[in-house]
């Protein structure tokens, strides 16, 4: 029995209910359907942008390059990083002199320039493939490599994102250390509440401010995991200040000048160092904290790996040895800073037995 094909508002309907990765994987093998796809908002729980890999409400697309040997051999991945934590992300990243430069770029003609003359030389293709969470890994796209690797990237991100007609609205946007920096998709705008950025934050942060959308702002919470002190050098901080909780992870020590740079008023400190600030320099941002008359409900948490009891408490009576006004409490140090107001200093413990400092201004009980 004939049916007769959907109508365009009927098939729109079906695509809004769709999962996301299936609408997508739909769209990718029936070209009919994808004018209409793209002109369905698209709504997502999550989306991780990584050097070579997206990730999709937790569906991994990854892609490299891979040798083929011959047809009984199975194809192994060149790109990636080499055991000697270098990252490869095209075939001539495996030459380093400019004499085997210029041997590569030689053979490289060869190879993609006759191809039907050149049987014997090695054949590399992009591979595709997918994963849903820990589940198996299936290879659902091979590619003719033709010595442009990134261009088969962008090409990825285009289809999935570029040219659509509504804003792509996700709960949580991650960017993830951005090895080869890959054009965002023409057009494309995102509207999300939950921003992370992992690594090379000053250049991330460019990347991502075009494709905002700035009726998202202030975002509930922003995310940085930064890696090194220079990673911040020049990151626009009348941007990430439009956010109501920021999220600051540091895999060294924190130092003053990155905690007085920093224009949000709830920010959350985590790192991974064995030691806190020094005493002095504590004392210092508490008296910023006063002459600068933050205002109420200004918080700052920091989470040390390593923090003692004994430790906080030796530091409270610090606190309390250089503020005559200062008062003590459980496991606090009150100063008044103007009427009715105070800053209060005090330490918790959270589920996971880690200690952590809070310092907020609050109004006097």
């Amino acid at each position: 029995m004939n049916s007769k094909p959907m109508t365009y508002d009927s098939l729109k309907t079906v695509i809004q209910y769709l999962d996301p990765n299936t609408r997508l994987l739909l769209s990718s093998r029936i070209p009919s359907i994808r004018f209409v796809e793209k002109a369905v908002p698209l709504k997502l729980e999550s989306l991780e942008i990584g050097t070579h890999w997206i990730i999709v409400n937790g569906t991994s697309y990854f892609y490299g390059i891979y040798k083929i040997d011959n047809e009984d051999k199975r194809p192994y991945e060149v790109s990636g990083y080499t055991p000697y934590d270098r990252y490869i992300c095209d075939v001539d990243g495996f030459v380093t002199s400019k004499k085997e430069q210029t041997i590569f770029e030689k053979l490289k003609s060869m190879i993609f320039g006759n191809k039907s003359s050149n049987n014997d030389f090695p054949r590399f293709e992009i591979h595709l493939r997918k994963q849903r969470k820990n589940l198996r890994v299936y290879l659902i796209e091979r590619i003719s490599y033709t010595g442009d690797f990134h261009k088969a990237e962008e090409s990825l991100r285009e289809f999935m994102f570029g040219k659509r007609r509504h804003f792509v609205v996700v709960n949580k946007y991650f960017m993830i250390n951005q090895n080869c920096p890959i054009p965002i998709p023409c057009g494309l705008k995102i509207r999300t509440k939950q921003l992370m950025i992992n690594n090379k934050i000053s250049t991330n942060l460019e990347l991502i401010k075009p494709v905002i959308d700035e009726s998202c702002l202030p975002f509930e919470k922003l995310s940085l995991i930064v890696n090194w002190s220079n990673d911040t050098q020049e990151i626009d901080y009348e941007f990430i200040k439009n956010c109501k909780l920021l999220k600051y992870y540091y895999i060294s020590e924190l130092q003053l000048p990155q905690i007085l740079v920093l224009p949000n008023q709830r920010i959350y400190f985590s790192t991974s160092s064995y030691s806190f600030l020094p005493k002095e320099d504590f004392i210092l941002l508490i008296k910023n904290w006063i002459e600068t008359n933050k205002p109420i409900d200004t918080c700052f948490t920091f989470r040390i790996s390593l923090f003692s009891e004994s430790y906080l408490i030796e530091l409270l009576n610090h606190v309390k040895e250089s503020f005559h006004q200062a008062t003590t409490g459980d496991k606090c140090v009150n100063i008044p800073i103007r009427n009715s107001t105070i800053l209060k200093i005090s330490y918790k413990q959270d589920k996971h037995s880690y200690y952590f400092i809070e310092m907020a201004v609050v109004r006097t009980e």
